[in-house]
């Protein structure tokens, strides 16, 4: 059990210090609905979401060969670029993603089951971070697919249109 603890408090410290994009944020936070929006009954316009990057798991360091647990980690990182509703704040939206197929990671793509709150804030910006286990290996396959992405405001109203994620990866 005293390992346990100890595990969870340094995984705890070191995403603390991950930088943005960095696959250690704390994965996606459930968009909940306020009851009190519920007099709320019209969609919000869809989302309009950009891929800033892509993160692919990746080997040992090839100089010390030393490794950390989020090596195989992939991550897509999206900027949302519009995420707005007549009555509903940014911070009070969310995201429902939807896989819409194509050359998929190896292991899957593995979206979550319910709407998702972007990360950050009016100031900076939101970001959506969308990961898989894409292997602790050098060698990655090349990925090449889309994910639909609909506005769900504080009442539970999803758009009635999506935008289209494309996510493209060479590999390597």
């Amino acid at each position: 059990m005293k390992r346990l603890v100890v595990g969870v408090g340094v995984l705890a410290l070191t995403c603390l210090w991950a930088a943005p994009g960095d696959p250690c944020h704390v994965g996606p936070r459930r968009h909940v609905v306020d009851p009190e929006a519920a007099a709320d009954t019209i969609p919000p316009p869809a989302p309009r979401l950009e891929v800033e990057s892509i993160v692919r798991g990746h080997g040992p360091d090839p100089v010390t060969h030393s490794s950390v647990s989020t090596d195989d980690y992939g991550t897509i990182v999206c900027r949302v670029e519009s995420l707005v509703d007549d009555q509903s704040a940014p911070d009070e939206m969310g995201i429902r993603l939807i896989g819409l197929g194509g050359l998929m990671p190896k292991g899957g793509l593995p979206l979550p089951d319910y709407d998702v709150s972007p990360w950050g804030n009016a100031t900076d910006g939101w970001m959506l971070f969308i990961d898989w286990i894409d292997g602790a290996r050098d060698e990655q396959e090349p990925i090449e697919f889309a994910i639909a992405a609909f506005a769900v405001d504080a009442a539970g109203n999803v758009s009635v249109t999506a935008d289209t994620i494309e996510v493209t990866d060479p590999g390597r």
